[in-house]
C-alpha cells in the first residue's frame, strides 16, 4: 500500500507506506465501557483504496470514590483522640463494581486489602500520628482506582509524640505543643534561637526556625548517646570544647551536597554515608534523628550552635554560653548542654530543662518618691519577657527597706509573703512578647527616724542571667523625708546689735540632703510676742524684719516646717538696740618711714563695753575711707568723748601702707569706728604724718685723684660715706650745698676697682652708689708694714712722728705723681723719711 490511515476511534493517523502486517499504538481517553469502531483505509500505486472497521467495548476507567470526612486535614490536635469517619456514595461503574477496600493509617500511599462495607471507614486516632484515608474500588473489567484523604495530624504534649518534617515550623498550628519547646538563647543576635523538639520511639525530631544556612553559615547539633565519643568540635571551624564527649553530630548546611550530613565519633569525626536521618529544610529546618542509626537507646545529652564567619551567634541551651555576647568569636569552653535521663513514654520533651531568662524589670515608684513614716507607698514592677516563650510561675525576689512594710501585690501570686515583711518571693506569669504589672502596697515605716533616708527596692526573677554572670537586680528607690532645714544666722552670731527702729536679720537654709528631701518646707518667725507666724516659702526669703525701740532687746526665733510636718530646731537670736556710737583713738605719729608703715590707734565702744567695734576706716588726704586691721579685743580703762573714765574692749589697730617714692611728703590722716549696729563714730584728725622711705639722691665721678659729685634728699642729708676698697672700710665725706668731693690721695685703706658712696637721710633712709674707680693716676709706691709710729709734740699741735719702713718706687710711675714721701706727708705732718 502507497498509503495507509488508521482511526482509533477519535483520530485519523497516518502510517508509513507498507505491505504486510502493521501495528498502530494509540492513546485513547479512558473511559467507562464504550464502543470504539476501528477503521484502516489503504491506497496502492493506481489508486484503488480498501477499506476495513471493526467495533468493539473498551473499558479503561472505573469511577473513584468520592471521599468524605469529618475532620479538618493538615491541623493538628493535640492531646484529643478524635474518630476519623470517612464516607463516599457508592461508586457506579458499566461495568459492574466487584470490590470496595478501605483502611486508615500513617502511610500516604497505603494499597487496602480490607473490604469496607457501607461505604464508610470509621477509627479512633488514639496515639500521635500523621494518619491517611485510603479507598480502593475495582470494577468487572480489573480496573482499580484509589483515592486517599489526610493528613490527619494529631499530637501529644507528652512523648511519644512527633512532628511533620516537611521544613515548616507550624507552631500555631500545634505541630510543636506545649512543652516541646526545648529552650532558646535570649542572647542571640538572630532571634528567635530557639529548639523545640520530642520523640517516639523510633524518631528524635528537632525544630530550629530560619533556613540561612550555606557554606558561610551552618548548625550542628551534637549528640551524646552513649560512652566514649569526642570532646572537641567538628574539624574545620573553632576549636570548641564541647560540655560531654559527643558520639554524633548532624550539620546542617556547611560544604554539604545535599544540605546536611551525619557525623560520628570513631576517634575522629567521620562521615556516616547514606544516613537514614536527615534535615527538612524550606522556611525552617526541620531535624528527624533515626534513633537506632544514632543509638539513642538510653539517656541523651545534646548542644546546639548556630555559627557563620563571624562566630558563634546562637547557643542551645543558653546555659552553655562563656558569656552573653551576641556573637562569641573564638574557640569556646561550653560549659552545659540539655540533658534526657531516657527517652521515655508520657514525659514532657522539656521536662526538668533549665533556661536561662533576660527580663527586663523596672521599679516604678510614684511619681513623688518622698514619703513620710505612716502613709502607704504604692510603685510597680513592670517585667518584660523579650522572647518567644512565656514565663510560667516564674519565682519573682522582692526586696525593700526595713523601714517599708509589704502589704500586698497584684499581677502575681505569693509564694513566700511574711505580713509586713520586708521579703518576698512572687510567682509570675509573662506571655512571649508581653509585659506583666505587679502593683505593690507598702506601708511607711521609722516614725522614730530623724531625717532623710534612702529606701531601696528591688526585684529579681529567677534564672535571670548566665551561671556565671548572674543578670542585675532592678532598682528602684523612695526617700523617707523625716528632715527639716535648720536656719543659721549669716554671721553665726546669738546677738545681733542693730539701730533702733526697723531692721533686718539675715539667715540662710542650712541646706543637707541628711536633713530634707523634696517636701515644701515654710519660713516661721516667732518675734516673742504673737507666737509663730510663716514669713514665706523656704528659698523665697534670706532676711528676717522687726522693729525694735531704743535701748531695748527682743528675742526672735526662726525655724521652717515641711509638709511632713515636722519643724526644725528654732534659730534663737537675742536683738539689741544700739544707739550709741564707738570712739576712736588715733597715735601720734609724725614719720612713717620704711617699705611697710603702719598707722595705728585705738577703738572701743562705750555700749556695748562687751565687744569692740565692728571695723575702723582711715582716710588719708580726703580720698576714701579704707577699712583698717583690727586685734582681739582686751578690756581696758577708756576715756569716752565726755571726758569720763569707762572700762570697755578696746581693740588695737593698724591700716598697713605700702611705701614706694615718697621722699618727705606730707599726708592728712582720719579715721573713725563703725559699730554692728552702723553706728558710725566721729573721725579723729586731721593728723599730719611725713612719708619718707627714699633715701638721698647721689651722684659721683672721678677726675683724677678727684672724687665727686652730689648728695640731695627731700628730708636733708644726715650722712655721707666713701669706700675705695670694696666696702670694708668707709671714710666721711662732707656734703655742703648738695655738692661734695673726696681726694682718692687721703684714702687710708686699700683700693679695688669700685668706689662706694653711701648716704642716709635725717629719717634713716639710706641710699649706696656703686661707679668704677681708677687707681693708677702716678707714681705709686708699696709700704711694707709693720710700720710704727712714734708721737712727738702735744695734741694741739697736731700728730707728728716717725714712720720706720721700707719704700720701694714701682715701674710705670707718671712723672706727675706725687713721690711716695709727699704722698706719707699729707697723712702724716711733720714726716721724716729715710728710702732703702
Amino acid at each position: 500500500a502507497q498509503a495507509l490511515r488508521v482511526y482509533d476511534g477519535y483520530a485519523w493517523h497516518r502510517l508509513p507506506p507498507t505491505t504486510g502486517n502493521w501495528m498502530e499504538e494509540s492513546v485513547i481517553p479512558r473511559a467507562d465501557l464504550r464502543a470504539v469502531t476501528l477503521r484502516a483505509v489503504a491506497r496502492d500505486g493506481f489508486g484503488k483504496t480498501l477499506q476495513a472497521q471493526r467495533t468493539m467495548q473498551v473499558d479503561t476507567l472505573v469511577v473513584q470514590a468520592n471521599l468524605t470526612d469529618n475532620l479538618p486535614v493538615a491541623l493538628w490536635q493535640t492531646d484529643a483522640s478524635p474518630v476519623l469517619s470517612v464516607t463516599w456514595p457508592a461508586p457506579q461503574d458499566a461495568s459492574r463494581v466487584v470490590s470496595v477496600t478501605g483502611q486508615i493509617d500513617r502511610q500516604p500511599s497505603t494499597q487496602p486489602m480490607t473490604n469496607a462495607p457501607g461505604n464508610q471507614l470509621l477509627k479512633t486516632l488514639d496515639g500521635a500520628g500523621i494518619y491517611y484515608a485510603h479507598v480502593l474500588v475495582q470494577d468487572g473489567a480489573g480496573n482499580r482506582a484509589r483515592t486517599s484523604s489526610g493528613p490527619y495530624l494529631v499530637n501529644r504534649s507528652t512523648t511519644p509524640s512527633l512532628n511533620l518534617a516537611d521544613g515548616y515550623l507550624d507552631i500555631r498550628g500545634g505541630e510543636y505543643p506545649n512543652g516541646s519547646l526545648l529552650g532558646y538563647d535570649p542572647y542571640a543576635l538572630w532571634k528567635p534561637a530557639a529548639l523545640w523538639g520530642t520523640w517516639d520511639s523510633q524518631k528524635l525530631y528537632l525544630g530550629f526556625p530560619g533556613n540561612r544556612w550555606n557554606s558561610e553559615s551552618h548548625l550542628v547539633f551534637y549528640l551524646d548517646t552513649q560512652a566514649g565519643g569526642l570532646g572537641s568540635a567538628l574539624p574545620g571551624g573553632p576549636e570548641h570544647k564541647l560540655p560531654f564527649d559527643a558520639d554524633f553530630a548532624l550539620l546542617v548546611g556547611g560544604e554539604s551536597t545535599k544540605g546536611y550530613d551525619l557525623y560520628q565519633a570513631n576517634g575522629s569525626w567521620q562521615l556516616v554515608g547514606d544516613p537514614k536521618s536527615f534535615a527538612a529544610r524550606e522556611q525552617d529546618t526541620e531535624v528527624v534523628l533515626d534513633r537506632a542509626e544514632i543509638k539513642a537507646n538510653g539517656g541523651l545529652g545534646l548542644l546546639v550552635l548556630a555559627e557563620d564567619g563571624d562566630g558563634a551567634w546562637a547557643v542551645l541551651p543558653a546555659s552553655a554560653r562563656p558569656a552573653s555576647d551576641e556573637v562569641l568569636t573564638g574557640a569556646l569552653a561550653l560549659g552545659d548542654s540539655m540533658q534526657w535521663a531516657s527517652l521515655g513514654n508520657g514525659v514532657k520533651p522539656n521536662a526538668g530543662m533549665k533556661q536561662v531568662l533576660a527580663p527586663q524589670i523596672t521599679v516604678v515608684p510614684e511619681w513623688d518618691n518622698v514619703v513620710v513614716s505612716g502613709r502607704t507607698a504604692i510603685f510597680q514592677l513592670l517585667i518584660h519577657n523579650p522572647d518567644v516563650a512565656p514565663y510560667s510561675v516564674a519565682p519573682l525576689s522582692l526586696q525593700v527597706d526595713e523601714k517599708l512594710a509589704l502589704l500586698s501585690a497584684q499581677g502575681a501570686r505569693c509564694q513566700s509573703c511574711p505580713e509586713r515583711g520586708h521579703d518576698w518571693t512572687l510567682l509570675v506569669d509573662v506571655a512571649a512578647g508581653g509585659t506583666q504589672t505587679v502593683t505593690v502596697q507598702a506601708n511607711v515605716l521609722g516614725q522614730d527616724v530623724v531625717g532623710v533616708w534612702e529606701m531601696l527596692i528591688s526585684a529579681g526573677l529567677a534564672n535571670s542571667g548566665l551561671p556565671s554572670a548572674p543578670q542585675s537586680r532592678a532598682i528602684g528607690q523612695y526617700w523617707l523625708d523625716h528632715g527639716s532645714v535648720a536656719m543659721k544666722q549669716a554671721k553665726g552670731q546669738s546677738e545681733v546689735y542693730v539701730q533702733p527702729g526697723e531692721y533686718a536679720i539675715d539667715v540662710f537654709a542650712d541646706f543637707d540632703f541628711s536633713t530634707v528631701g523634696r517636701c515644701f518646707s515654710q519660713v516661721e518667725v516667732n518675734p516673742g510676742v504673737t507666737g509663730w507666724q510663716p514669713v514665706c516659702w523656704l528659698g523665697d526669703c534670706t532676711t528676717v524684719r522687726g522693729t525694735i525701740s531704743a535701748n531695748a532687746s527682743q528675742q526672735v526665733q526662726v525655724r521652717t516646717t515641711g509638709s511632713n510636718g515636722r519643724s526644725s530646731q528654732p534659730l534663737v537670736v537675742n536683738v539689741i538696740a544700739d544707739a550709741i556710737a564707738p570712739t576712736t583713738e588715733l597715735s601720734v605719729t609724725k614719720v612713717l618711714s620704711g617699705n611697710l608703715a603702719f598707722v595705728q590707734g585705738m577703738a572701743w565702744d562705750s555700749f556695748p563695753t562687751s565687744r569692740v567695734p565692728a571695723r575702723v576706716e582711715v582716710n588719708i588726704d580726703g580720698g576714701s575711707f579704707y577699712p583698717a586691721l583690727l586685734t582681739p579685743g582686751t578690756t581696758q580703762t577708756m576715756q569716752a568723748a565726755d571726758g569720763q573714765a569707762v572700762d570697755a574692749m578696746a581693740a588695737h589697730w593698724r591700716l598697713p601702707l605700702h611705701l614706694t617714692w615718697e621722699d618727705g611728703k606730707r599726708v592728712l590722716v582720719m579715721a573713725r569706728s563703725v559699730d554692728e549696729a552702723g553706728n558710725v563714730g566721729r573721725a579723729v584728725g586731721p593728723m599730719e604724718i611725713i612719708l619718707d622711705n627714699l633715701g638721698p639722691q647721689l651722684t659721683m665721678a672721678q677726675t683724677g685723684t678727684l672724687v665727686y659729685g652730689t648728695a640731695t634728699d627731700g628730708s636733708g642729708v644726715a650722712g655721707l660715706e666713701i669706700s675705695l676698697d670694696g666696702g670694708l672700710s668707709y671714710q666721711p665725706v662732707s656734703p655742703k650745698g648738695g655738692e661734695w668731693s673726696f681726694n682718692a690721695l687721703a684714702w687710708m685703706g686699700g683700693q679695688e676697682a669700685i668706689a662706694i658712696l653711701r648716704g642716709t637721710d635725717v629719717y634713716g633712709n639710706r641710699t649706696i652708689l656703686l661707679t668704677p674707680f681708677a687707681r693708677s693716676f702716678g707714681e705709686s709706691y708699696r709700704l711694707f708694714l709693720p710700720t710704727t709710729i712714734r708721737s712727738v709734740g702735744t695734741e694741739a699741735e697736731g700728730v707728728a712722728g716717725e714712720v720706720a719702713g721700707v719704700v720701694e718706687a714701682t715701674e710705670g710711675a707718671e712723672e706727675t705723681a706725687p713721690t711716695a714721701p709727699e704722698q706719707l706727708q699729707r697723712l702724716f705732718l711733720p714726716l721724716t723719711t729715710s728710702s732703702q
